[in-house]
Order: C-alpha cells, then structure tokens, then sequence
C-alpha cells in the first residue's frame, strides 16, 4: 500500500511519526521515498484511519500490486514554462512518463525514486513533490492504476 502523506504545497519525506503512525495501524513500513510517500504492508482495514480521522497522516492510499518497483506518482515543478530540451533532460534520466499539466509549469510523471533527487537537481526544476491520483467509477467497473 503506498501513502500520500500530507504535505501541503511543498515536499517532504516521510518521518518517524509516520512511520509510528503505521506500525500503529499494525502495519511495516516496506520503503521511505524521497518524496511524501510511505510503502507499507497493512491490512486495508487499518488504511481508514491513516487517511481520515485525528491519526490521519495521509491525504490518500493505494494498493501496490507490485512491490518491487519503487517508483512514485510526482509532480515536477519548474521556475518557468516547460520547454522540449527540459522534457528532453528527463528523458536523458530515464523518464519515459511525462504529462505536462495545463499551466504549462508542471510535469506529471511515474518515476524510480532513485531518479528524484537527480531530476530535482536540475537547473530549470523549483521542486519535486509526490502528487496522488483518484478516480471514481460506478459500481463494478474496474480502474487500472498504472
């Protein structure tokens, strides 16, 4: 189960607090990401009361169906309007997942998280932060989370 911890605008990593949050919850902590996400193995009946309620410590959760990828939903920020040699920077990284959000200073991506401090080093980027995705669908029909 990943965790969208709360943040608010900026990033930060998770901490002991989170971490006892979970163990709490009757959880382990399986990886500490460089940004505001926190993989865990919990029971997802224990997953309420991290994301709602006075414990909460994240904004969202969701299932991880393969735990031996270690890449994260972020958001990359920049100091101005994202240009092809900046989508092309990241592609040199090893980017390959790369949504330009529509005010033209942002960049969606699923990345490794051993890219982000990389990616948040380069000259033209603000700051790198974990975003969450949501979708809700009538009863039964089934969503794909990448």
């Amino acid at each position: 189960m990943d965790l969208l911890l709360y943040a608010g605008q900026f990033n930060r990593t998770p901490n002991a607090d989170d971490i006892r949050a979970v163990q709490a919850a009757g959880g382990r902590v399986l990886y500490k990401f460089r940004v505001a996400l926190l993989r865990a193995e919990l029971d997802t009946g224990a997953v309420r009361a991290l994301v709602a309620g006075p414990t909460a410590i994240a904004n969202a959760a969701w299932a991880v169906h393969d735990t031996s990828k270690i890449d994260g939903d972020v958001q990359i920020f920049y100091k101005r309007a994202i240009t092809e040699g900046d989508k092309a920077d990241l592609r040199r990284l090893g980017v390959d997942s790369i949504g330009e959000a529509p005010d033209h200073r942002v960049i969606e991506s699923l990345i490794p998280d051993s890219l982000i401090p990389r990616v948040a080093a380069l000259p033209s980027v603000e700051f790198v932060r974990a975003t969450g995705w949501g979708c809700a669908a009538p009863d039964g029909e089934r969503i794909r989370r990448p």
